[in-house]
């Protein structure tokens, strides 16, 4: 990633989309490295090819990372992470886009990081409300729900559960 940065400081943002591509394609990376190759395609002069591969590579990829960073999770808290790096990409194709003065694409973009930014919340709602279903359901069945009886190292170690309920 840094030689990346280094390639678009010095103004070869063809290089530095190039390594970045290398690089999502050989190893493990985060969304948010993954968005940070948008902005160059915008200063390299390839706007009209950010958008195609958008959809073709980084949103694969994005989906790809998040199943693996939240794979001990629901699918509703998967799915919500997903919506949320789609929004901050659709946010940063949003700046490309008033940088280039392109105003459809600007309010198209900014209409789509909206979108998926509500379904974050909407998928990250319905998650913690599954969670907090399932802490019932195991509490009922071996301490019961009267919070104030159980020992006090269960407290502690389920109090963000408690708060919640």
């Amino acid at each position: 990633m840094k030689n990346a940065t280094s390639l678009a400081k010095s103004k070869d943002f063809d290089g530095a989309i190039s390594l970045l591509n290398d690089i999502y394609n050989s190893y493990d990376v985060l969304d948010s490295d993954v968005i940070r190759i948008i902005p160059y395609f915008q200063k390299a002069g390839r706007y009209s090819e950010l958008e195609e591969h958008c959809v073709e590579v980084l949103i694969p990829l994005i989906i790809k990372i998040n199943k693996k960073i939240f794979s001990g999770s629901c699918k509703k808290t998967q799915i919500s992470f997903i919506c949320l790096s789609i929004s901050k990409l659709f946010n940063k194709l949003g700046l490309c886009a008033k940088r280039e003065k392109i105003e459809i694409d600007q309010i198209k973009y900014h209409k789509k990081e909206k979108e998926y930014y509500k379904k974050y919340e909407e998928y990250l709602s319905a998650s913690e409300e599954l969670h907090n279903e399932f802490f019932n359901l195991i509490m009922d069945d071996t301490l019961g729900l009267e919070i104030d009886k159980w020992p006090k190292n269960f407290k502690n170690k389920f109090s963000f559960f408690i708060e919640s309920i």
